[in-house]
């Protein structure tokens, strides 16, 4: 169902979609279970691990369904709760609501999966810039159904999502499934339907086998290059609380790491500083070989949304990756609600489940015999080695590499329109990053820092006895504190730190008393009667606050301090820049860490 949810209203292909059930007895699926709970044990997942599956309806996913709700009820000893589903298991169903019909559609298959015994939700994509043009459709479809998937899993709790790919349909065949078949699957307009048409015509027994040799193989390797790169980022790689990470090149000795183990390497960190999941192209990916391979380092780069370089008092020998405010689809990752803390609980799970992942697989490669691939610059290079090692065929061979030419010389064709297309789709995804927030929940700023604004909650060193002053006083409904004049209630708008902000930390610094702090914050309206020592006690807070602010961004570099998030007033002037220790007012609570969505090098990591 996933490209009968995508299509484009005006397309002429508008076909309900096509439904399946298996009429016969249907192959034993036995193999295929047995399979699955080893791939799971790869992956250090256990049935008593939350689980969400991306299920879109058709035999990819009912598969998986299938599959994942037997494997859970056998090792969970069949455990329902008390609406009768199986424990720990949630579908989510995403309706692009790009077609008049996905309504129902998403109705359909949330049934079918709740009647297979998985509670099942159906969430709907808001397209705030318009529907997305045709050229960028499928990726702007599949970057908005992974941050739908973030969202869902984040809020429950769940720390592990499984989605599907299917080489055919015996598994919802021998399971006596439905699933839909959908006819814009027919539709040649996209590059993966033209592929997977042209290898289904293919489709001999030998080619079979030999592409799922070659395709296992490649998974081997990819294992093993995902492993050497783990060891290198425990060596050479340092995370900063204030979200930028740097790049011992001494001990990373770029120069004698292989481009496939460094490429990968590069696109961990990126992609965990920059929490963007999109695949770094050619282009950049030369850059940045290129560029960290160039030691000492002495000069910077921008790209992949991150901002590359060196460490002050490295002498280029150190490199700092930092993510990059200004960098195209910011905006797309802005900010998202929590509606409950995250317990250590929940963190120590994840925790659990990366460590297994990495035993089973060491493991699993340990025991491998041979590991092909590994000085491969390109997928020509993969194929002419896997003729070598007769992994396939001269013929299959050749029937590859025309398909290659082919899908090359029509994506020549439309790289002005694929080039027209990006460029509207940057333009849409620049727009400023202030959003307003609102005290008493946590919220996720650019999915990289947990914001966590709390009520009335003293700092330290307040003594008891202020209380006599009433520093929180009740006006109009709308409690504020009485010196400062910042309303608990109301919202803060948020963005990140610029230029002029650490600046006018430096102007603060320099005041003498809490009039002159006041005036910079713009607070014209104080009530002249407040009793001396609570202005005092408050002067000498702030005063407080700013040194200790100025103190923390010395050791913070400059490049790494736009990343930082700061609340500002409705005149713009920072009242709170909680990963230095900034605030106002002793009694605004707001706390930053530095919490990725995804963690380092573990990404959407495919085992199954």
């Amino acid at each position: 169902m996933l490209f009968s949810l995508l299509q484009p209203l005006h397309s002429p292909i508008l076909l309900p979609l096509r439904h399946f059930r298996c009429k016969c007895s249907g192959p034993d699926i036995s193999f295929y279970r047995d399979a699955f709970a080893r791939k799971m044990a790869l992956a250090g997942i256990k049935p008593h691990h939350r689980i969400a599956l991306g299920v879109s309806g058709g035999s990819d996913s009912m598969a998986l369904c299938v599959l994942t709700a037997g494997w859970k009820s056998e090792g969970f000893s069949g455990k329902v709760d008390s609406s009768g589903y199986i424990d720990g298991l949630l579908g989510i169903v995403v309706d692009h609501r790009l077609r008049p019909e996905s309504v129902e559609e998403a109705r359909i298959v949330q049934e079918r999966a709740m009647k297979m015994g998985i509670r099942c939700e159906i969430s709907c994509c808001i397209w705030p810039d318009g529907r997305p043009k045709v050229g960028d459709l499928q990726e702007a479809a599949r970057e908005m159904r992974y941050q739908i998937f973030q969202d869902v899993c984040a809020k429950q709790h769940i720390g592990v999502l499984l989605v599907a790919h299917h080489a055919d349909d015996q598994i919802c065949q021998g399971g006596k499934q439905i699933w839909v078949e959908d006819p814009t699957n027919q539709c040649t307009l996209f590059t993966r339907n033209r592929i997977r048409i042209a290898l289904k015509n293919l489709s001999s027994s030998s080619f079979s086998s030999e592409m799922k040799a070659l395709v296992s193989a490649c998974r081997l390797t990819r294992l093993f290059i995902e492993n050497i790169s783990h060891k290198m980022l425990e060596e050479s790689v340092s995370i900063m609380n204030e979200g930028y990470s740097i790049i011992d090149l001494e001990k990373l000795d770029p120069l004698n790491v292989d481009d496939l183990c460094l490429s990968r390497f590069l696109v961990m960190i990126v992609q965990f500083i920059s929490q963007r999941q999109r695949p770094i192209r050619g282009s950049a990916m030369k850059l940045l070989l290129e560029y960290i391979r160039n030691i000492p380092c002495k000069t910077s780069l921008t790209a992949a949304g991150c901002y590359l370089c060196a460490a002050p008092g490295s002498k280029g020998k150190k490199i700092i990756v930092c993510y990059s405010p200004e960098s195209p689809l910011s905006s797309n990752l802005l900010l998202s609600s929590f509606y409950c803390e995250e317990g250590a609980s929940f963190s120590s799970v994840i925790e659990q489940i990366v460590k297994d992942a990495k035993f089973y697989s060491n493991r699993f490669v340990a025991e491998s015999p041979s590991m092909p691939f590994l000085r491969a610059k390109s997928s020509e290079a993969i194929l002419r080695e896997a003729v070598q090692i007769k992994l396939i065929s001269q013929s299959t061979y050749n029937t590859i590499r025309s398909l290659q030419m082919e899908e090359h010389d029509i994506f020549c064709s439309q790289n002005g329109v694929d080039e027209a297309n990006e460029l509207g789709h940057r333009a849409r995804a620049s727009s400023p990053s202030n959003v307003q927030i609102y005290p008493g929940q946590s919220y996720h700023f650019m999915c990289r820092f947990l914001l966590t604004w709390k009520l009335y909650e003293m700092k330290d060193g307040i003594s008891s006895n202020l209380n006599e002053y009433n520093p929180i006083s009740e006006a109009d409904g709308k409690n504020l504190c009485q010196c400062c004049r910042i309303t608990q209630e109301h919202g803060l708008i948020i963005r990140h730190m610029v230029d002029a902000d650490w600046l006018y930390l430096a102007k603060l610094s320099e005041s003498q008393t809490l009039n002159e702090g006041r005036n910079e914050l713009e607070t014209s309206n104080f009530e002249t009667g407040h009793h001396l020592a609570m202005e005092h006690w408050c002067s000498s807070y702030l005063r407080s606050s700013v040194q200790t602010a100025l103190q923390k961004l010395k050791y913070v570099p400059a490049a790494a301090r736009r990343a930082l998030p700061v609340l500002v007033n409705s005149h713009n002037l920072p009242i709170c820049i909680p990963s230095i220790g900034f605030s106002c007012c002793p009694f605004l609570s707001i706390e930053a860490e530095f919490r990725p969505r995804v963690p380092l090098g573990g990404g959407y990591r495919s085992f199954l």
